[in-house]
């Protein structure tokens, strides 16, 4: 049996300030309810994994996506000959600088595949060579997500 069991309380043991044996009783007056006590919470999301379907897509346009950005190159390449090949340069450096942003690459491999499309787009006899499309799959085996990584280390 706790405490209360073995002594009881009457209503009428109360004085008059409302206490019985020295502790303050709780909700006998609107002046003694308590206020609710706020209780700080720090909130971490756990790790929410995509999808399979959603995973899959990633996974298969991380392997496919510079491939088939080459085969756009090598398009663009077979498409700037003859009248159309004074605006090889310009043309080729938009489309590489398009094409490597859209492949996440760093700021310098940005430039550096940006003046090579131009160039590639230009040079002679390269109109049914696929030079871009096998670069970018034997990359995409030997080191790929190289692209994405400074070529010469990080820059301070």
């Amino acid at each position: 049996m706790t405490d209360l069991d073995q002594h009881p309380q009457h209503a009428s043991d109360e004085g008059a300030t409302g206490h019985e044996s020295g502790v303050a009783r709780r909700g006998t007056g609107p002046a003694d309810v308590d206020e609710p006590e706020i209780i700080e919470v720090e909130v971490e999301r756990l790790g929410v994994k995509p999808s399979a379907a959603k995973a899959m897509t990633s996974r298969v346009w991380n392997a496919v996506g510079p491939i088939v950005a080459a085969l756009f190159i090598d398009a663009g390449d077979a498409a700037t000959r003859g009248i159309l090949a004074p605006l090889g340069v310009p043309l080729g450096m938009l489309a590489g600088y398009f094409l490597s942003g859209f492949l996440g690459a760093s700021p310098t491999w940005r430039i550096a595949i940006t003046m090579l499309t131009g160039l590639y787009w230009v040079a002679p006899f390269t109109d049914w060579l696929p030079f871009a499309t096998v670069t970018a799959a034997v990359l995409q085996v030997v080191a790929p997500n190289k692209i994405k990584e400074e070529p010469f280390g990080a820059r301070r």
